[in-house]
């Protein structure tokens, strides 16, 4: 997962872009299964509506991805990726 951020921040190194990561907590350890990247947007910000967006429930089904937990990812393009 951690290549597939730093793809997408060098293919869009100038905008903000927004997305969910699923993940799977296990006592102290995360394991990101998935990352759904939803919106490229300005210079100074991205946003994206999840709570109304019926194509993130095919996704997680279609992913199998049902029993994951999901939190919100973004870039700060203006940071270095190394």
């Amino acid at each position: 997962m951690e290549k597939a951020i730093k793809f997408f921040c060098k293919q869009v190194p100038n905008k903000e872009w927004s997305g969910i990561v699923f993940y799977k907590k296990v006592k102290d350890l995360i394991t990101v299964k998935d990352i759904l990247f939803m919106s490229i947007d300005t210079e100074a910000l991205t946003e994206f509506d999840w709570a109304n967006d019926p194509d993130i429930i095919e996704y997680i089904f279609d992913r199998e991805l049902e029993d994951c937990s999901m939190a919100s990812i973004h870039s700060h393009h203006g940071m270095t990726v190394t």
